[in-house]
């Protein structure tokens, strides 16, 4: 079957809709440091409302349900861990029918486990 040089070209999303190469492109505008050596926004602090803003506006996300997840991530505060961003808690408040509540304890107990299974230095460790 021959592909029609007419065909709109196909946008890699990621099943919500998100295109692939849109939300790469605005966090790279984001997470730049300025040519002074400054820390980008990013890792300043992976909760500003600049990156609530765009995890919002990449999932869509209701005013209610980005509410939720502000009020998450200041639960989650007291974690140090790559994973504690808006982009990969939002996962858990959709998981747990925006139930605040069971998307911390969910959130908690995934770090706990990769932190027990050493799954983010297996590689450093073998």
């Amino acid at each position: 079957m021959a592909v029609s040089s007419s065909s709109p070209p196909v946008e890699a999303t990621d099943g919500r809709g998100v295109n692939h190469d849109t939300m790469v492109a605005k966090e790279t505008l984001i997470s730049r440091s300025s040519s002074s050596g400054e820390l980008s926004t990013i890792e300043k602090d992976p909760w500003s409302s600049e990156q609530v803003i765009l995890v919002a506006e990449n999932w869509k996300l209701t005013e209610k349900d980005t509410e939720t997840l502000v009020t998450l991530g200041g639960r989650l505060r007291d974690i140090s861990h790559p994973h504690n961003i808006p982009d990969q808690v939002i996962r858990y408040v959709k998981a747990r029918s925006r139930s605040i509540d069971a998307a911390e304890k969910m959130f908690r107990n995934m770090i706990k486990w990769r932190l027990e299974n050493k799954v983010d230095t297996i590689l450093d460790d073998h």
